[in-house]
């Protein structure tokens, strides 16, 4: 999902809160993607906190208590 012209790698992370970080080059950012690694390193039943990129969408659908902030009404927390 590299925008044409450039040569920026996409990087996807989490942050348990008070714990560890997960972080590493991602090819995309589809759901078939993100949502292994989510699955591999976030315990079933814990709540996801991320903003509204509609990859995170059905976290409630598998498993996840999911809280979504909508930045642009500037909405951080």
């Amino acid at each position: 999902m590299r925008r044409k012209g450039t040569n920026k790698t996409l990087v996807f992370g989490m942050v348990e809160r008070g714990g560890k970080i997960v972080a590493g080059p991602v090819p995309d950012l589809s759901i078939f993607t993100l949502e292994p690694i989510i699955r591999e390193n976030v315990e079933a039943g814990s709540t996801i906190s991320t903003d509204e990129f509609p990859t995170y969408r059905d976290l409630d659908k598998s498993g996840y208590e999911h809280g979504a902030v909508n930045h642009s009404v500037e909405e951080w927390v």
